[in-house]
């Protein structure tokens, strides 16, 4: 029995701090399209901007973030995010290369130096590379894979738990 309540124990302790582990991780999955291409990246949620990439009231810059192009290989990019006063969106640069320019709704709250992404789906108005103004789709995620592995986790013990019982011949009850 004192076996069986300390695997108890063990599972709840697991259930309730995965929450924590998840909001530790605070990384935002980012997914855009427009123009038949797909730009996926990470950054955390609440991103720390060096001063000389901050723009009070206007934008601020992440630069040196990993871009996956369509799936391919990814490669460093830097991300431009503005507040409604500059019609929102954001931009995404490989070096001189612009394939995203986007207007559309503020990505962000909080103040430039301190901001959190939002998450959602919001539709954009791309003015990239071909500046014709094409509809595009951002999806901002937050993925929780310490929840689902502590979730496992705990099914894994949960299970051995009451293997151990019917070895030792305790009635399993329903």
């Amino acid at each position: 029995m004192k076996k069986f309540l300390g695997i108890f124990a063990l599972l709840i302790f697991l259930a309730l701090s995965s929450a924590n582990f998840a909001m530790a991780d605070g990384i935002d999955q980012f997914t855009y399209t427009a123009g038949g291409n797909t730009f996926t990246w990470q950054l955390p949620a609440s991103p720390s901007p060096t001063s000389d990439n901050i723009y009070p009231g206007v934008a601020f810059t992440i630069p040196d973030v990993l871009v996956s192009v369509n799936g391919g290989t990814p490669q460093l990019g830097s991300f431009d995010f503005y507040s409604t006063m500059c019609s929102g969106g954001f931009d995404l640069t490989f070096g001189d290369n612009v394939p995203a320019n986007t207007i559309g709704q503020q990505l962000y709250t909080g103040w430039e130096g301190t901001p959190t992404f939002i998450i959602g789906t919001f539709l954009e108005t791309d003015y990239g590379p071909s500046d014709n103004g094409i509809p595009g789709t951002l999806v901002i995620s937050t993925p929780e894979p310490s929840s689902l592995l502590l979730l496992a986790a705990g099914v894994v013990l949960f299970l051995l738990a009451l293997r151990s019982k019917k070895a030792l011949g305790l009635s399993v009850q329903s």
